[in-house]
């Protein structure tokens, strides 16, 4: 879900699902850091995507090849 909203472009709907997955305890891995990250780009967010990207690591998602 999470890619399917950021790759349209609707990035709020996206974020509000990466929250609600930290509210009930689900681990954010890097598939879904890696689908918000791109769609921040995609948007011209970069400075978001940026720190995303920094947040990686922190959360135990560390960045791969393709983020």
């Amino acid at each position: 879900m999470i890619y399917g909203y950021s790759k349209k472009g609707s990035l709020k709907d996206a974020q509000k699902l990466e929250y609600e997955m930290k509210e009930k305890g689900l681990d954010v891995d890097v598939f879904t850091y890696t689908s918000l990250t791109h769609g921040h780009c995609v948007s011209g967010k970069v400075d978001d995507a940026l720190a995303l990207f920094n947040e990686m690591p922190r959360s135990n998602a560390a960045p791969n090849v393709v983020t």
